[in-house]
């Protein structure tokens, strides 16, 4: 029989596997003497009865008691092997099991480390939101100066530029997103560069800061 405790410290399952792959074997074992029995019966047959041989006959009757005890021997492993592999199939189920439990309790950790981390996002936006809000109040202030650069809805626009980066193409944040309507297709690396290109603009020759201060301004003030 096959060493089924080889290894150090078997699984259930490797041992039933080990149990059926040893029985499997020994029925087959049983299964190539019972055909050798019956050849050597099928000669000693004619013998016996046609020739009327009495040796022959002995034999026949030896051969016979020995093919009882195989086909009995053969019943009893049959059942075993059923046994066995029915033995299998339960070790595999807890196997299973364990093995959907062990994922299940993954799962839990995974969804405790998920909700964590949309709360920090929660916080992140929150944040978000209170400096989205005094951008927008920021630019009313301007406006109300009759200053209307940049446009009403631009920081708006840009906001939402700046957060569909985050989860464009599956990406994570780039760091860049599209400028406009200022520059078409230009690439901004931050809201304060953008500001700092409205401010910029502003206070050049044409822009509503540098008419109103007389002179080409290029720099944004300090």
């Amino acid at each position: 029989m096959t060493d089924i405790t080889a290894t150090e410290t078997p699984t259930a399952v490797e041992h039933a596997h080990a149990v059926v792959a040893h029985l499997t074997a020994k029925l087959a074992a049983i299964d190539d003497r019972i055909a050798t029995n019956q050849k050597t019966r099928d000669a000693l047959s004619y013998a016996a009865h046609a020739q009327a041989d009495q040796k022959a006959r002995k034999s026949l009757d030896d051969l016979v008691a020995e093919r009882l005890k195989i086909d009995f021997d053969r019943e009893n492993l049959t059942s075993a092997l059923a046994t066995a592999k029915a033995h299998l199939a339960a070790a595999q189920r807890d196997e299973a099991a364990d093995e959907a439990r062990a994922d299940a309790l993954e799962a839990d950790k995974i969804f405790a480390a998920l909700i964590a981390t949309y709360e920090l996002n929660d916080r992140a936006r929150q944040a978000l939101a209170a400096t989205a809000n005094r951008a927008a109040e920021l630019c009313v202030a301007l406006q109300k100066l009759g200053c209307y650069h940049p446009p009403s809805r631009a920081p708006f626009d840009a906001e939402c530029r700046a957060l569909s980066t985050c989860i464009q193409d599956n990406r994570l944040w780039s760091g860049q997103f599209d400028h406009r309507p200022l520059q078409h297709g230009a690439k901004i690396h931050s809201l304060k560069a953008l500001a700092e290109l409205w401010h910029a603009s502003a206070r050049g020759p044409s822009g509503w800061i540098g008419v109103r201060l007389g002179a080409p301004v290029t720099e944004a003030a300090e």
